[in-house]
């Protein structure tokens, strides 16, 4: 795991290296850390030392263990963002206040944490997502907080293609890659978020991020 990520951050991607295209961060995914995800997240901490390239995590759900295991492993915390993490069915039975304070501890770790669940309201009510987004800011760690969107889509056998959860949610498919942009931000100013803090988690705090070594 270690060489493979390292070729592709100095190298390229197997077959695509006459390119010029390398990779720029690491990503991993882990949802109740199985031994073949702890083994990768030791791996990313070992690239990161080595090469200080930054770390992207999937984080619906356990975001301080995450990161917990990425500092043993040597990584620089800094140079880590989790994913996800209002996804409400991550938060391990906690309250909405005690997920704020929980994200909170990551935070002042070093950890950026990234909101993305614009216009899921059945999985993150945006009262809910604004809350914590205040939370941290009113707490002097705004400058650990991105906003972004999450879009991906499936292409089924017949051609057709949906975006993820479309079919159930059929207001979802809105979510294009221009939406943060479209919607996200609007919704943001409309609740009271100002300019300068929207540019904070959209410019400055990534800027910072992939700044850092």
């Amino acid at each position: 795991m270690v060489e493979r990520m390292i070729k592709n951050l100095t190298e390229g991607y197997d077959g695509f290296e006459d390119t010029g295209i390398k990779a720029g961060i690491i990503k991993v995914a882990g949802h109740d850390l199985t031994d073949w995800e702890k083994k990768n997240f030791r791996a990313a901490a070992k690239v990161n030392e080595k090469l200080k390239a930054p770390i992207a995590t999937h984080a619906c759900a356990g975001a301080r263990t995450q990161m917990e295991l990425l500092r043993e492993n040597g990584a620089n915390i800094d140079a880590t963002f989790y994913s996800h993490v209002e996804c409400k069915w991550g938060w391990e039975g906690r309250s909405l206040e005690k997920e704020a304070e929980y994200l909170l501890d990551v935070a002042k770790s070093g950890g950026y944490l990234q909101f993305n669940n614009f216009d899921f309201e059945f999985d993150t009510p945006f009262p809910d997502m604004l809350f914590l987004i205040n939370y941290l800011d009113e707490n002097g760690y705004g400058d650990r907080v991105f906003i972004s969107i999450d879009a991906n889509w499936v292409i089924e056998e017949d051609g057709s293609i949906w975006h993820e959860a479309e079919k159930d949610h059929p207001e979802t498919g809105k979510r294009t890659y221009a939406y943060a942009m479209t919607n996200a931000v609007p919704m943001l100013m409309s609740a009271g978020v100002s300019l300068q803090r929207i540019n904070k988690y959209l410019i400055d705090n990534p800027r910072r991020f992939f700044e850092t070594k």
